[in-house]
């Protein structure tokens, strides 16, 4: 992959928390060019489809060998392969999965155009995730359990805090947990790496004090 093309999706990944959330999944004219570039290949997308529904087939009568990575953790827990209904969940959006993915090279899209789509596909894919549904994750069914119910409370809590602020979607971090001087630094920064793609620098800590007496944290 180049240089130009990996910048591209950086881009969209960093510049992504700065609009709306509507603006962000918006396709725009890229979508568009999405839709025709499939429109022009309907032998592609009806052999996708015939792929889809013979595999969602062997997922009704639990035939179905796919599987999820091995480093993908949200499918970890052993329900998802012993239990026969969590199973045929998991075997479903795998194949939906397979099928956007190969809806996305079938269209064409080269640069700036194939990454926004990319990344648009590529997070309802994510969202669509069963392991994000409480109501049939059974590592949250057994977080209900342990707590007596208190972690869907708080769950709760935290969702309705992050809808108050812009841009009213679920926190990635927990903001509380930075403190200046301790874990955060404010100083300017000094630059002990650059490359095409980034450049890295260093803050010193406690900045009231000497370089000697602080410590650098790197980003």
């Amino acid at each position: 992959m180049r240089t130009t093309d990996l910048a591209g999706s950086l881009e969209a990944v960093l510049t992504s928390p700065a609009v709306g959330t509507v603006q962000r999944f918006a396709p725009g004219k890229a979508g568009v060019r999405f839709a025709a570039g499939l429109a022009r290949r309907p032998r592609a997308l009806a052999r996708n489809g015939q792929q889809l529904t013979g595999e969602l087939a062997k997922v009704a009568t639990g035939a179905s060998r796919l599987a999820p990575s091995p480093q993908d953790r949200r499918f970890s827990d052993q329900a998802w392969r012993d239990n026969p209904l969590l199973r045929r969940v998991l075997h479903a959006y795998l194949a939906g999965a397979r099928s956007a993915d190969a809806l996305l090279a079938d269209a064409g899209l080269t640069g700036g155009e194939a990454d926004r789509i990319r990344f648009l596909v590529e997070n309802l894919v994510e969202a669509a995730s069963p392991s994000n549904n409480p109501l049939i994750n059974p590592l949250a069914w057994k977080a209900f359990v342990d707590t007596g119910g208190r972690n869907a409370v708080s769950g709760v809590r935290n969702l309705l805090g992050d809808l108050r602020s812009a841009p009213r979607v679920p926190a990635m971090v927990d903001s509380t947990a930075f403190e200046v001087g301790a874990n955060l630094a404010t100083t300017p920064g000094e630059v002990v790496l650059r490359t095409e793609l980034f450049e890295g620098s260093c803050r010193w800590l406690s900045p009231g004090r000497s370089r000697s007496a602080g410590f650098r944290r790197c980003a």
